[in-house]
């Protein structure tokens, strides 16, 4: 996993977070970049909050509690009705990459456990698994290998197992629950 100044440099060089409303930063988004947990909640509890508004650069709030690593945050944007999990960023980076590029293992686990589409290539034509190998983060790797989402089109599960199936188009990734017979 990234330190905290090492995901500050990638901040630095990807040019900063803007705390001022000029980056078109929801209040949402705004929270999470604060960490104010009782504040993301009471936003998440009103009925017109947009909680897949993106910013100028395309993020979300989940894309800044996945980078910053926030587990509760995450959770609780998960739980969220409407929650565009594999939305994109102008850069084409999903949650997942990011939680990829922060070597997160638990992150991606609890992404790709609630659906993350693993085959979803950036502009630089990288998967999350892409990434994380580039990066050398073991146990994300590990990770995206022991939920069978490392390659596309290879989806392994043990015989039994509910696994999520990611088929990709030019843009979008559509989700769909399967069930392997074994």
């Amino acid at each position: 996993m990234l330190t905290r100044d090492e995901r500050f440099r990638i901040i630095v060089e990807q040019g900063g977070i803007d705390f001022g409303e000029s980056s078109g930063n929801s209040p949402l988004y705004e929270a999470c970049q604060r960490l104010e947990v009782v504040r993301v909640v009471s936003l998440l509890e009103k009925s017109d909050t947009n909680v897949n508004a993106q910013n100028d650069r395309g993020e979300t709030a989940l894309h800044l509690a996945v980078f910053w690593e926030h587990a509760s945050i995450t959770v609780r944007l998960f739980k969220t009705p409407g929650i565009r999990i594999d939305i994109q960023d102008s850069n084409g980076d999903t949650p997942l990459h990011v939680a990829a590029t922060g070597g997160n293992h638990r992150l991606i686990k609890l992404l790709l456990a609630a659906g993350a589409c693993s085959s979803i290539k950036n502009k630089e034509g990288k998967t999350p698994f892409d990434i994380a190998k580039r990066r050398r983060h073991e146990r994300a790797i590990a990770t995206f290998e022991a939920t069978g989402r490392s390659h596309i089109g290879t989806l392994t599960s043990p015989p039994g197992s509910a696994f999520t199936l990611c088929t990709t188009t030019k843009t979008s990734c559509t989700s769909s629950t399967s069930r392997t017979n074994g």
